[in-house]
């Protein structure tokens, strides 16, 4: 039997062909052959199995559920079919920047069990910025969270956390509500009467090309 990867990285689409290919050019350019990436279409028609297919480890397409149960199907294809230590899941709007990128989300992955990307438009002048380096031991601390690049312990998935809330249908809360229970776990943050504070947010190697 053969062991578990150390990471495996899910892409997740639906019809954004050029996007999508600018990411796995951008992966194939700074990630090294051995890791597993895997694209996640949630019944798309625009042709992208076609031009992304050979470029990846596997290309799954499923009818479309929505950006949830897309999530999901990553998440139990990394638990359950392809079992590796730690998960990625990127959106496919995104691009990767700079070579060793990889290493850097697996060290904040294995200091704080789960991992955000931290937007660069967010400005840090307000409230909302609540401190941090960016780094992997030091991440941002931010008091709102995006759900473009999400990374996690396959472990913790599994015994303590669980999969995305099917019940969120749209984008925008499945991603802010599993991370919550993150917290409530015990790893990265805080949750006060006022809300979220202090999400561990990683900056720096991924970048987003495009807004929803």
């Amino acid at each position: 039997m053969s062991s578990k990867a150390g990471i495996g990285i899910a892409i997740t689409t639906y019809n954004r062909r050029e996007q999508l290919l600018k990411l796995v050019t951008s992966l194939r350019a700074h990630t090294h052959s051995r890791v597993p990436v895997v694209v996640f279409d949630d019944g798309g028609s625009d042709g992208s199995r076609e031009a992304v297919a050979p470029l990846v480890s596997a290309y799954i397409q499923a009818e479309n559920r929505g950006i949830t149960v897309n999530k999901n199907r990553a998440l139990y294809y990394f638990c359950k079919i392809r079992p590796a230590k730690r998960v990625l899941i990127l959106e496919d709007d995104l691009v990767v920047t700079e070579p060793g990128w990889l290493k850097a989300w697996k060290r904040a992955i294995d200091h704080h069990g789960h991992i955000n990307l931290a937007l660069p438009q967010w400005s840090k002048s307000g409230r909302e910025f609540q401190g941090g380096r960016g780094t992997p031991k030091h991440p941002e601390r931010w008091r709102k969270v995006s759900g473009c690049a999400m990374g996690a312990r396959i472990r913790l998935v599994k015994r303590t956390i669980g999969y995305l809330n099917p019940r969120f249908s749209g984008y925008g809360y499945e991603h802010a509500e599993w991370t919550e229970r993150w917290i409530a776990a015990g790893y990265g943050g805080a949750i006060t009467p006022r809300g979220r504070v202090g999400l561990p947010q990683f900056y720096g190697q991924v970048s987003r090309r495009h807004k929803h």
